[in-house]
C-alpha cells in the first residue's frame, strides 16, 4: 500500500512538473512574441487634400477598419474570450491617436507597428500590408482628421490560455511578424472593373479566407465557429449573387451569412470595386489561385 502511494505521489509530482514546465515555456515563448519590436523605414507618405481625406474615409469604412475601431474611430472591445480580451484602440486625438502622425498611422496600418515600434496585437495586417502609398496616405490623413472622442476602451489582455495557444502555434497574436517590412514604394492598379484591380481590393479578405482565398478555419476563432468559405469555388455563382452577398449579407439561396462576415463594411464599396472583385474571384474559380 505504501509502495503504491509512493508511486502515485511520484506520478503526480511528474505531472505537476510537466505542467509547470509547459506554462513556463509558454510564458517565455509568448513573451518573446508579444514584446516584439520592429523597425520600419518606409518612404514618407504624401500630404493629401480634401479629396484624399474623403477617399480615406471610404477606405476606413469599406475595408473594415470601423468594424473594429468604431464608426468614429472611438475604439471598443472587439471580443472578450478565455484566451484574450481584444481591444481596438481609440484612434482619435483623445485616445491613442494623439501619439500618431501621418507616417505613424501608415506604419500601423501596413506594418502592424505602433508609434513606439511595438508590434501591434491582433492587428489583421495581412489585409493591409500592400495598401498602395496613395491609399495609405489618404487613410492616414482621414485618421488624423478624426474629431476627438472621449472613450477609453482599455487595452488588449492576453490571458494564460492565449499564451499557451500562441506558444504551441494554435493562435496568432502578432501577425506583423509574418509580413514584409522592407522599405519600398507600393502602387495599385487603376480603379476599374478589372480582375487586376479586384485582386488589389480583395486583399482585405485574406485575414479570414487565407492568402489563397481557399477558406478554412479563421485564425483565433473557437472550434464551434464555421470555417470561412472557399472563394475559389464560386463556379455556380452569378455576378448578382456576389453583389447580393456584399450588399445584403445573403447567399445565393437567400440565407444570411455568418455575422463574422463583415458585409456591412463591404456594402459601402463602390460598384467598380465590387465588380472588380467579382471578376477576380471568377478568374480564381476558372484557373485556381
Amino acid at each position: 500500500m505504501k509502495r503504491a502511494l509512493s508511486w502515485l505521489c511520484l506520478a503526480a509530482l511528474a505531472v505537476l512538473t510537466l505542467l509547470i514546465g509547459a506554462f513556463a515555456f509558454a510564458w517565455w515563448s509568448s513573451e518573446r512574441v508579444l514584446s516584439l519590436r520592429i523597425d520600419v523605414a518606409d518612404p514618407p507618405l504624401a500630404r493629401v487634400g480634401d479629396d484624399g481625406r474623403a477617399h480615406g474615409r471610404h477606405l476606413f469604412h469599406s475595408r473594415g477598419c470601423s468594424d473594429c475601431h468604431g464608426e468614429r474611430g472611438e475604439g471598443r472591445v472587439v471580443f472578450d474570450v478565455p484566451p484574450a480580451r481584444v481591444v481596438a484602440s481609440n484612434l482619435t486625438a483623445a485616445g491613442e491617436g494623439r501619439h500618431y502622425d501621418r507616417d505613424a498611422f501608415g506604419r500601423a496600418v501596413r506594418h502592424g507597428v505602433a508609434h513606439d515600434g511595438r508590434a501591434l496585437r491582433f492587428m489583421p495586417i495581412e489585409d493591409y500590408a500592400e495598401l498602395s502609398d496613395a491609399d495609405a496616405a489618404a487613410l492616414a490623413a482621414y485618421l488624423e482628421s478624426l474629431p476627438a472622442v472621449d472613450n477609453d476602451p482599455g487595452t488588449t489582455q492576453v490571458r494564460p490560455l492565449g499564451r499557451l495557444l500562441l506558444a504551441f502555434g494554435q493562435l496568432e497574436l502578432v501577425p506583423a511578424r509574418h509580413v514584409d517590412h522592407r522599405p519600398r514604394e507600393r502602387a495599385a492598379p487603376a480603379p476599374a472593373a478589372t480582375a487586376e484591380f479586384g485582386a488589389y481590393v480583395a486583399r482585405t479578405c485574406r485575414g479570414c479566407h487565407g492568402g489563397g482565398y481557399r477558406g478554412g478555419r479563421v485564425p483565433g476563432t473557437p472550434p464551434e465557429m464555421p470555417p470561412a468559405s472557399d472563394l475559389t469555388a464560386l463556379h455556380d455563382w452569378q455576378a448578382e449573387d456576389f453583389r447580393r452577398l456584399m450588399r445584403e449579407g445573403l447567399r445565393p439561396d437567400r440565407t444570411p451569412v455568418h455575422p463574422l462576415m463583415p458585409w456591412q463594411a463591404f456594402r459601402t464599396m463602390t460598384d467598380v470595386e465590387l465588380s472588380a472583385m467579382w471578376l477576380f474571384f471568377r478568374e480564381l474559380a476558372a484557373t485556381g489561385p
